[in-house]
């Protein structure tokens, strides 16, 4: 009897050991196969995604929220957005965002059922950890993605293949796939913050068309941030966004743009904090609110004003026709910090053209109130305050031309003279492109 079990013992050992083999073999084979497969165009995404996902499972994902089983066949010609994490996916403001962006934003409605972000969550070790399951299981209720039903049962080739294929680095990322299952962007993470569901279908040439036709506004910083906001913008409306740290000098700059908003210029004023989340950021909130000093956006909703910023900025920097000027307009205001100099935006709507006052720049648009005032109604809010503080260089006759691509709706403000500072007249120049 001792002699058979040391047999069987002996023999389970060997079986254990090829058993090991063959699914290195297999996991080889699989991380072989999947490179040439995201290459190849096929008539849907079903081969891509069971290659992908991998499992025996008939229905290997679940709405998050509803925990209703799902089978990969229901992603047929959808567009899929695969969010690739740790199980803990994103701080908690950023994760508001994402899908506040993906599922709340007011454009998604017009799409419907078109895409469908898939979770999938990657443990940052070798298995899953009792605490990667407490977060997978805690976020994969709250959430209105679908997800693996089990992602611990991913391929270990899989896995590999998107850490070393798809430069999986612990950041999360959105990988999109067309409804053939072609990679149509690496990582849509940051045009989703700026843009949200209006991104859609979130390929990168959607996201060179969206950004081709930006220009630096109120509308970009933020858009789709509040709905009173949204409203404020598709009104035309002048607004002044502003930030400081000092509650003194906002309790000083409430009380003057009060005054210049009580006559005939109307001037929409939120205060949106800095760039880093402090208690003391908390403490002026309760300030403005208290003394009714002004508009002002949660505690949130100032975390996302400035993470879309951040996004635009590393969209900015991949950008082969990039636009320095609002290169420098946003790292300028990711560098303020929470000093006790205020910053001031003006502008107006979807209007291109914002102007900054800083420092000593907001005691000059205060004390030459009366005179670009006068100027408002011909130059608008930007234009008659850039007339008062940057006045003419020159004043000779000027000759310098510039041609703008024009946008249907973005060159209504004035356009001014780079030269003498000046305001332009406008022309009106038909040009063809024929090669043939």
């Amino acid at each position: 009897m001792r002699n058979l079990v040391y047999k069987l013992s002996a023999l389970c050992c060997d079986l254990r050991e090829q058993v090991k083999l063959c699914h290195q073999q297999i996991d080889s084979r699989l991380y072989e196969k999947l490179p040439n497969l995201f290459n190849q165009i096929h008539v849907d995404n079903q081969e891509k995604l069971k290659m992908l996902i991998a499992s025996g499972d008939n229905f290997p994902l679940m709405d998050c929220l509803s925990k209703e089983k799902h089978s990969l066949s229901e992603l047929k010609n959808k567009v899929v957005i695969l969010l690739i994490s740790k199980p803990e996916l994103l701080p908690i403001e950023k994760i508001f965002l994402l899908v506040h962006q993906t599922y709340d934003h007011p454009h998604q409605e017009k799409i419907g059922g078109s895409y469908v972000v898939l979770w999938v969550p990657l443990s940052s070790s070798h298995g899953w950890s009792h605490a990667d399951k407490i977060s997978f299981q805690f976020l994969s209720g709250s959430l209105p993605f679908w997800s693996l039903k089990q992602p611990g049962l991913l391929n270990s080739a899989v896995v590999n293949f998107i850490i070393q294929e798809w430069n999986f680095k612990e950041e999360a990322m959105m990988v999109v796939l067309d409804t053939n299952g072609m990679i149509t962007n690496s990582n849509a993470m940051d045009m989703i913050w700026i843009w949200g569901a209006k991104a859609f279908p979130f390929s990168i040439s959607r996201e060179k068309e969206l950004w081709e036709v930006e220009k630096w506004t109120l509308q970009l910083m933020i858009d789709g941030i509040d709905p009173l906001l949204t409203n404020w913008i598709e009104e035309g409306k002048n607004f002044c966004i502003f930030g400081s740290g000092n509650a003194d000098w906002i309790r000083n700059f409430s009380s003057k743009i009060k005054e210049v908003s009580n006559t005939e210029l109307q001037l929409e004023v939120i205060y949106v904090g800095w760039r880093s989340p402090t208690e003391k950021l908390q403490s002026i909130l309760r300030i403005i609110e208290q003394e009714n000093l002004c508009t002002y956006l949660t505690f949130t909703k100032i975390r996302f004003f400035w993470l879309r910023l951040e996004s635009m900025k590393s969209l900015t920097s991949r950008q082969e026709n990039n636009d320095d000027d609002m290169s420098k307009e946003i790292l300028g205001l990711l560098e303020v910090d929470d000093s006790d100099d205020g910053w001031v935006l003006i502008g107006t709507g979807s209007l291109p053209g914002l102007i900054k006052l800083q420092g000593q720049k907001v005691t000059e648009f205060f004390d030459l109130f009366p005179v670009w005032a006068e100027n408002l109604g011909t130059m608008g809010i930007v234009g008659a305050i850039k007339s008062a503080l940057e006045p003419t260089l020159s004043t000779g006759p000027c000759d310098h031309a510039e041609i703008l691509a024009f946008n249907e709706g973005l060159l209504k403000g004035p356009v001014f003279c780079a030269v003498c500072k000046r305001l332009k007249e406008k022309y009106v120049l038909y040009k063809c492109d024929a090669t043939e």
